[in-house]
């Protein structure tokens, strides 16, 4: 880094794989990492995200680090709610356990909301006033940007499309809900399809299948809603959805 060049490591934190990069002021991609992630423990993610602003740094200190998360980040706390695929992290002060551990300034934000603000800047969705951009993965995101700026909602929950319910009956989200669009679009839901037998069920067991899968939506209407579209839910910035970047 040039005395009159910031780098900056931008880190992807997904329920299957870490990601990371180097860049300058620019855009312009230094240098990348990709490993599986170990999510067997809160501090084994916090070694593993330190030790990737570390490898990228390259003994060169960088100017910040962001940090593109699977969940929801409260921009009045800084902490991280609702991140079905790592819950280990849900109620952390991403900003704060990075910053302490490597010494730079850290920045969380929702992953989709990052990978929409970045396409808004260099990708598909430059100069264009509205970007909607949907993430495919172990889960299913999507970020919102308006005239530049990334767009939450009063609660953050804007462009999460992947929590929205498609099949009411269907199959249980890690958010705590059913049939999320997450649950069929998403790798688990792919992977629960393969394995599926190739013949078909036989009417009978069909119909059994049938009154089951009736009997627990049944069960499930009286079940404590998920935190994903709870109507209580607190605003991450009261009076505005807009995020400050």
């Amino acid at each position: 880094m040039t005395a009159n060049t910031a780098e900056y490591v931008g880190l992807d934190v997904g329920g299957t794989f870490l990601k990371g990069a180097r860049i300058d002021e620019t855009g312009r991609v230094l240098s990348r990492l990709h490993e599986p992630i170990r999510k067997e423990s809160r501090e084994a993610l916090l070694a593993q995200f330190a030790g990737a602003v570390k490898t990228l740094e390259q003994d060169v200190p960088v100017a910040g680090v962001g940090i593109g998360l699977p969940g929801i980040v409260d921009i009045g706390s800084g902490r991280l709610r609702s991140a079905p695929n790592l819950s280990a992290l849900n109620g952390l002060d991403l900003a704060a356990e990075i910053s302490q551990r490597t010494g730079r300034r850290s920045f969380p934000e929702n992953d989709a909301n990052a990978a929409a603000l970045a396409e808004a800047w260099l990708g598909a969705g430059r100069d264009a006033e509205t970007v909607l951009l949907v993430t495919l993965g172990t889960g299913i995101g999507g970020g919102l940007v308006f005239h530049g700026r990334i767009w939450a909602g009063r609660s953050g929950y804007a462009g999460e499309i992947g929590h929205l319910q498609v099949e009411p009956e269907g199959a249980r989200c890690g958010c705590g809900s059913w049939g999320c669009l997450e649950t069929i679009a998403g790798i688990a839901g792919w992977v629960r399809r393969a394995e599926r037998p190739s013949r078909a069920a036989s009417p009978r067991c069909a119909g059994r299948a049938s009154s089951a899968r009736r009997s627990s939506w049944a069960r499930r209407r009286t079940a404590t809603p998920s935190p994903w579209r709870s109507s209580t839910t607190p605003p991450v910035r009261s009076g505005s959805g807009w995020r400050r970047h």
